[in-house]
């Protein structure tokens, strides 16, 4: 089980990669051209995610949750497929245990082969309410795209 849990993160990094080394064709340049939107408006999700997560606004983090279950792996505690409510007070709780947040996107990608699946990489520096020590994570957050916006459906903090 940890092993597949391991695999998935980078078979998610890889496969937009093994797109790129596949296209060639005339259909690949429209196929890119519909991805480049879809791309787009991934960013400025994935942005407006970082910016509510970096201020603790568990809140506006909630109003991005996909509509069905959502996967939510935080540090070790794999409480996987929760209602979204249910997934909105767990993150709620887990935010509210740390301050001091600086969120920083690294890489944001459609997955390969799909325009509806999508996934945002972030470097988190943290630290726990009531101490100093600085923490850096990485924030992995994967999206599919619902009712005519990206939500987010998976929630990964690794340390």
């Amino acid at each position: 089980m940890t092993r597949r849990l391991l695999l998935v993160p980078l078979l998610l990094f890889l496969t937009p990669v093994w797109g790129e080394m596949a296209g060639g064709s005339s259909w690949a340049g429209l196929a890119t051209g519909l991805q480049a939107q879809g791309h787009d408006t991934l960013v400025a999700t994935a942005q407006q995610v970082g910016r509510a997560w970096t201020g603790g606004n568990d809140r506006a983090v909630a109003g991005h949750l996909t509509t069905r279950r959502v996967a939510l792996y935080l540090e070790g505690s794999q409480p996987g497929g929760l209602p979204t409510r249910q997934a909105a007070v767990v993150l709620r709780d887990y935010l509210r245990g740390y301050e001091g947040c600086r969120v920083e996107l690294g890489r944001v990608a459609l997955v390969a082969g799909s325009d509806e699946r999508g996934f945002a990489e972030f470097h988190w520096s943290t630290h726990r309410v009531g101490t100093s020590q600085v923490l850096r994570r990485t924030l992995f957050l994967g999206f599919s795209y619902e009712s005519g916006r990206w939500l987010v459906e998976e929630v990964r903090v690794l340390p």
